[in-house]
């Protein structure tokens, strides 16, 4: 009886060893878990961010696109409207001189 007691204790202090390794093991585990979200949050917080300023930089750069074409159209009517001014300048001045 006292040997099935001693083994019984035996026993129960190895179950006990295991169940702590178990717990610390489960504790060690529930840490790296809650870290590992910290960094996921993190993580998609600073994808959200980059995607924000993407965007702004993709709004700022249609904005830039839009106001070169306004500055080039502006370039090609200021361009035709002297144009048009010099040739009928330069005819004023060839009928002026006869030659035409």
């Amino acid at each position: 009886l006292h040997r099935n007691e001693d083994k019984l204790s035996h026993v129960r202090k190895q179950a006990k060893v295991k169940m702590d390794a178990a717990q610390e093991s489960l504790d060690i585990a529930k840490e790296q878990l809650l870290m590992v979200e910290k960094d996921h949050r993190e993580g998609m917080h600073r994808v959200e961010e980059g995607e924000a300023e993407v965007r702004a930089m993709e709004t700022q750069i249609e904005e830039e696109r839009k106001r070169t074409q306004q500055e080039i159209a502006d370039m090609i009517q200021e361009y035709r409207v002297t144009e048009k001014n010099i040739v009928e300048e330069n005819s004023k001045l060839m009928k002026a001189i006869g030659a035409v």
